[in-house]
């Protein structure tokens, strides 16, 4: 299969995927030692929470002294609010609530908003939308219409209204991810359906409903394997559908683009709720040419005012390569964000899902046990794409609730509002094309958010520390499932620091109060040292002894008097290793005290 195409699979697996008879749901083969240890890597600080109401997953409680925690810190300081356009989306069976929004999901059916054809009922979705129950700031809307029939133990009706059976348009059969059952889909580029999927839409526009406050992030989709209905067609599928229902690239490319027109002009003034399901890669299969379609559509919804959604976070290294996303590697392999991307510079809604952990998706993802060390890689990961919204599972939660509480304040920040930047000092191998490169394989440097690590000549640093990924992770070559999560400095080699440089328009000049929380692995026994600016422009240090308890601790040191006056990715501040090597995962600078949105 082209690379290209498997580019395009955001939320369904393209391969190991067996048939429902002979796939069991759950594989319950036993973590091996290795993949038991990454939990423990990553876990968070184990600190009583401040006082709060019951049903509340809690913040981790800011501690305004110097101080070292065993685990991870994803404190904040107190009087941080969400910012409007970002949220938690779960389903109505989680009923907790978060420091940051919490959304709802709703979905509906065309089959039941317009039940004959013609006939439009959109009263009682109005009267839901417009009266959240408490503890919900809004909705996330998923519109699914494009699976006419689904199977699995039992056969079931669809999405899609019954009176479209009358018009005899040809179903796909396409089977689902890994197998548990089928979905037949209409094919959207159909005139017969394309134009009444067009007339809903258009009706769903006159009926108020995109103009509801709590109505948050919209879904706009298309056609895929999943039940999602992402942009993706499978080449086998794609070649029955050129061979039997009129598939081309070119007919395709036009149903998107009128798909889109129609939300937009149903959403007028309101666009920016919008999220296209396409990535930007070329989710058409077949033997025709659908190069460059997904790039030249998500950029049509992003000229008409939308955002975009994506899926499968949970594989924490996809999308490396993406500049439909912001996404891109440099030549060292660090990984960049290009904040002019239309979602991330105007605030549209930009989001993702990361909800697959638990005992129902151990077929995929294997042992239980490992899936904390995923959910953290990945809840990073959305960070550092700056997404603003992430649909969730209660399952995801329960992977680290310190995390998650975290997740919810810093969803949707821009580096004017963010109360925090933060470098992750973590590597990976993927194939070159991953990448956007042209080499077999690259390494890939740091999830960064308005933070930088630089190697430079005496700020040389080394991986360290291996985590094992699982096994689906399919940018990553054979002999390469593995992650660094920390970098280490170079005392015998001349290279005793680890430098820093952060966003100019995060905090530039000072003096500022800031606390910096640095996450590290204390291996050996020695002594590192913070080394920042003071105010007055002489050095100041903070410093701390490591004593090889092999335990990964979070030190926070508050400074009263920061001064950053380094420009670009000049360092602003550096760990210094005096009599052994410095071990360090995370480094974060927080804003004291908080702001506010």
């Amino acid at each position: 299969m082209r690379q290209h195409l498997l580019m395009a699979c955001f939320c369904v697996f393209l391969c190991r995927i067996a048939p429902a008879a002979d796939r069991p749901p759950i594989d319950l083969n036993p973590a091996t030692p290795q993949q038991v240890l990454n939990h423990h890597l990553v876990r968070s600080a184990a600190l009583d929470p401040s006082p709060h109401a019951e049903g509340v997953v809690p913040l981790m409680p800011w501690r305004g002294e110097d101080d070292v925690v065993e685990g991870w810190d994803w404190s904040l300081p107190p009087g941080i609010e969400p910012v409007g356009n970002s949220g938690l989306i779960f389903s109505g069976r989680e009923r907790r609530s978060f420091p940051g929004n919490k959304l709802l999901d709703i979905a509906v059916y065309w089959r039941d908003v317009e039940p004959e054809e013609g006939r439009f009922e959109f009263d009682a979705l109005r009267q839901k939308l417009e009266n959240p129950p408490e503890g919900i700031t809004g909705y996330r809307f998923h519109f699914y219409a494009t699976v006419g029939r689904r199977v699995g133990k039992e056969q079931s009706r669809g999405v899609a209204p019954d009176w479209l059976e009358k018009y005899n348009i040809p179903l796909i059969d396409m089977t689902s991810v890994e197998g548990r059952f089928q979905l037949f889909n209409y094919p959207i580029w159909d005139e017969r359906y394309h134009r009444r999927y067009l007339r809903v839409i258009e009706a769903l526009g006159s009926s108020g409903i995109p103009r509801i406050e709590g109505l948050r992030i919209v879904y706009v989709g298309a056609i895929s394997k999943s039940w999602g209905e992402e942009m993706y067609i499978p080449r086998d599928v794609g070649i029955w559908c050129e061979e039997h229902v009129g598939l081309t690239p070119e007919v395709l490319e036009k149903c998107l683009r009128q798909r889109l027109d129609a939300w937009a002009g149903a959403f007028k003034g309101a666009e920016h709720k919008l999220a296209w399901v396409g990535a930007g890669s070329d989710g058409g299969g077949g033997k025709l040419d659908y190069r460059g379609m997904g790039a030249r559509v998500i950029r049509h919804a992003y000229d008409l005012g939308m955002g975009q959604r994506c899926g499968f976070v949970e594989n924490y290294l996809y999308h490396l390569h993406n500049p439909s996303l912001g996404q891109r590697v440099d030549d060292e392999g660090y990984l960049l964000v290009d904040e002019t991307c239309p979602p991330i510079a105007e605030g549209r809604s930009f989001g993702d899902e990361n909800e697959e952990y638990g005992r129902y998706w151990t077929g995929r993802f294997g042992p239980i046990e490992t899936h904390a060390y995923r959910y953290h890689e990945s809840m990073i990961r959305t960070l550092q794409m700056r997404r603003n919204y992430l649909w969730m599972s209660s399952s995801s939660v329960d992977m680290d609730p310190a995390l998650t509480a975290y997740m919810s304040l810093a969803l949707g920040r821009n580096v004017n509002n963010a109360p925090d930047a933060f470098c992750y000092l973590r590597q990976s191998t993927v194939r070159g094309s991953a990448a956007g490169k042209q080499s077999k394989t690259t390494p890939i440097r740091n999830f960064e958010r308005w933070l930088i690590q630089r190697d430079r000549d005496g700020y040389r640093t080394e991986p360290a520390i291996v985590a094992t990924q699982h096994e689906m992770m399919w940018m990553v070559p054979p002999g390469h499932k593995f992650d660094y999560i920390a970098r280490r400095t170079n005392l015998a080699g001349g290279n005793g620091r680890m430098g820093f440089a952060l966003d100019d328009r995060f905090l530039a000049g000072g003096p500022h109060r800031v606390a910096i929380k640095i996450t590290y692995h204390d291996l050996a026994r020695g002594r590192w040292t913070l080394v920042y600016t003071r105010g007055d422009g002489t050095p100041g240090r903070r410093e701390l002894p490591s004593h090889a308890s092999g335990k990964v601790r979070t030190a926070t040191f508050h400074l009263a008097d920061a001064h950053f006056p380094a420009t670009g990715a000049q360092f602003d501040f550096h760990i210094e290793a005096k009599d052994a090597d410095a071990t360090v995962s995370f480094v974060r600078v927080v804003k004291v005290p908080g702001i506010t949105r």
